[in-house]
Order: structure tokens, then sequence, then C-alpha cells
């Protein structure tokens, strides 16, 4: 998702975390990173082997979807799937200082 204007910090607490905390209850993830960078966060998540790609694109969109009306205004998505790597992207624009977490499933 863009945030433009925001730093790294701002981009992680206000987007990326919202966005890690909706997408983890997503049956069938294997992992999940995520990067905050200026203006644009960064959410890769990869499925196990089994799951159904465009089934699990869709619930991660749902999942985004409900989670929109919290977000600023500011922040537009522009998701797409990775189907090579079973993933799907929230962003593919990297810029500057990123900040990278990687979250455990627990």
């Amino acid at each position: 998702m863009d945030y433009p204007g925001a730093s790294p910090e701002i981009v992680e607490s206000e987007v990326t975390k919202k966005v890690e905390e909706a997408v983890n209850t997503v049956a069938g993830i294997s992992t999940l990173y995520s990067r905050s960078y200026e203006g644009t966060s960064v959410v890769i998540i990869e499925f196990n082997l089994d799951v159904d790609g465009r089934k699990a694109a869709d619930d991660v969109r749902e999942k985004v979807a409900l989670i929109r009306p919290l977000l600023r205004d500011e922040s537009r998505s522009r998701a797409s799937r990775a189907s090579t790597r079973r993933a799907y992207r929230s962003s593919t624009s990297p810029c500057c200082r990123p900040m990278a977490r990687r979250v455990r499933r627990s």
C-alpha cells in the first residue's frame, strides 16, 4: 500500500501492522514478511503448497477490504498476486530506508 509522504516508521504503525494483523488469520499461510519504506508498505504472504492460490488471494483481498476504513484516506492499495511464488504482495515499489519484519504465526 502506498502512503505518500509518510516516513517508514509511520508507514509501519499506520499501515503495515494493521495489514499484518488482518491477513494473519487467513488459512494456509506458511510465512508472512513485511517491509515499510518511505511512503510504501510491502506485505508478502507465502502460502503452503496445498492452498488454492486464487482462494488465498481472495481471502487476503477480503481481509484488506475490511480494514480499509481504518486506514487514512492518503493510503492506497496496489495489490497484485505473484502466483509462481504462491505469494500475495500489496506493493512492488521499494524505495528509501526500509524497515523489515518477519512475522511468525502462532
